[in-house]
């Protein structure tokens, strides 16, 4: 059965069934928001099916990080610069390596192309969001058979650059 909630001018939507998981989803019309429940009403099962097929389509790290950067950084209140990390990430030879065959060696790889151009500082940043990013991977989108481990944390990492001094 589908209930609809007008909030904040938008529709939502929620489709419940016994013995599946709640799905909801948002429009800014009744008319797309009624639509869309009757399809899914039809057919839960087979629409449950489609939208894990949609999380499986993480197979590169490129991929995974494009998703991170679509789903988690603008919650965030420093999306900014992390989407500039993001980025950058996304430019690097690390965005076309499989999520199955990632290893520390890639990492590292990354780390020493990374500082031949920035300060050791900024490296530590970028490579704790990429931690950041293999974990929610991980932990949130089902990936945990994909990749064992972080292999961010099996590599180590640049000495910390000295503190500023400041009166």
């Amino acid at each position: 059965m589908a209930s609809f909630t007008k909030r904040n001018g938008r529709w939502r939507v929620r489709v419940r069934r016994s013995a599946l998981p709640p799905i909801t989803k948002s429009f800014p019309t009744k008319a797309l928001a009624l639509q869309w429940s009757q399809r899914v009403e039809n057919n839960p099962e087979g629409f449950l099916a489609e939208q894990q097929t949609e999380d499986y389509q993480l197979e590169v790290l490129g991929d995974l990080i494009r998703k991170y950067g679509k789903d988690i950084t603008p919650k965030k209140r420093g999306r900014d610069k992390e989407k500039y990390r993001i980025r950058v990430l996304e430019k690097s030879f690390l965005s076309e390596v499989p999520l199955k065959a990632l290893r520390a060696h890639h990492i590292t790889k990354f780390r020493e192309d990374r500082l031949k151009e920035v300060s050791a500082g900024t490296v530590l940043k970028d490579l704790g969001l990429l931690s950041a990013v293999i974990n929610t991977g991980r932990t949130e989108w089902g990936l945990e058979n994909v990749i064992r481990t972080n292999p961010v944390s099996l590599i180590s990492k640049p000495r910390a650059p000295r503190a500023r001094d400041r009166r």
